[in-house]
């Protein structure tokens, strides 16, 4: 293991250590079988995988298992893929499940009018679609915005086109922008760039050092460039976004 790699450990180790202090000192319990050790490298090897279980690191003296993909209030994260890359499709996966109860579920009471089958799929499907999709959205939200597409091309906005298709019953080479229009829809990135755009105002109304507002001070201050993971930046990718869309967004003195 390289010497990095070897701080990364002793640090984590000893965050376990303070972690499990506090929670018993609060009279918590850890499940053991539900905690679970990744390390986000980036890296598309397993490379990375068997450094994390080569730390062998434990949490109050049990061990921790190393895993390369977890899912955390219904958001899927892995190892070497980026947070929309992982998250986009594993809530497509539900929604499509969703989509079909919709659709079996109009069928089973008759409802035929496109307007109000557009109003179920919010409901029932896009509820399921778009979870959390204010944090992994955003950056494929800013992609779309960027370049002016009408979709980014994840697997969540196929699933949203592909129920216009069907509702329409065009085939599967009508532009996307045509379906869009025609139903009076609005493509999933913008949806999720306004919930993103609404998640920062919140932020900022929440108390001073709050651990919700803490975050989101560091997510701009990796926004100026300097650091390595200023790409990934949740700030960084919203400014980008709005700017495309024509709003800027002054990350020097964020304000609602």
């Amino acid at each position: 293991m390289g010497m990095a790699a070897a701080a990364a450990a002793a640090a984590a180790a000893a965050a376990a250590a303070a972690a499990a202090a506090a929670a018993g000192s609060w009279g918590l319990t850890v499940n053991i079988d539900k905690t679970k050790l990744m390390l986000l490298s980036g890296r598309r090897t397993q490379h990375a995988a068997q450094q994390t279980a080569e730390a062998g690191l434990t949490f109050a003296g049990q061990q921790l298992a190393a895993v390369t993909s977890f899912k955390y209030l219904g958001i899927a994260f892995h190892s070497s893929t980026c947070l929309a890359g992982a998250a986009a499709p594993a809530r497509a996966q539900p929604a499509r499940l969703a989509m079909h109860n919709c659709r079996t579920r109009c069928a089973e009471v008759g409802i035929e009018a496109a307007p109000v089958q557009l109003r179920l799929f919010g409901t029932m499907v896009d509820s399921v679609l778009s979870h959390g999709a204010e944090v992994w959205g955003v950056q494929l939200a800013a992609k779309a915005a960027c370049c002016h597409r009408g979709s980014a091309g994840s697997a969540a906005e196929k699933l949203q086109l592909s129920y216009l298709r069907h509702l329409l019953g065009v085939r599967q080479s009508t532009p996307n922008a045509a379906l869009l229009a025609e139903t009076g829809e609005r493509p999933l990135w913008q949806r999720w760039l306004r919930r993103a755009a609404k998640l920062w105002n919140k932020t900022l109304e929440e108390r001073p050092g709050s651990l919700l507002q803490q975050a989101l001070l560091s997510s701009v201050q990796l926004a100026d460039g300097a650091h390595p993971l200023a790409q990934q930046s949740w700030a960084a990718q919203l400014a980008a976004g709005l700017a495309a869309v024509g709003m800027q967004l002054d990350l020097q003195q964020p304000a609602p």
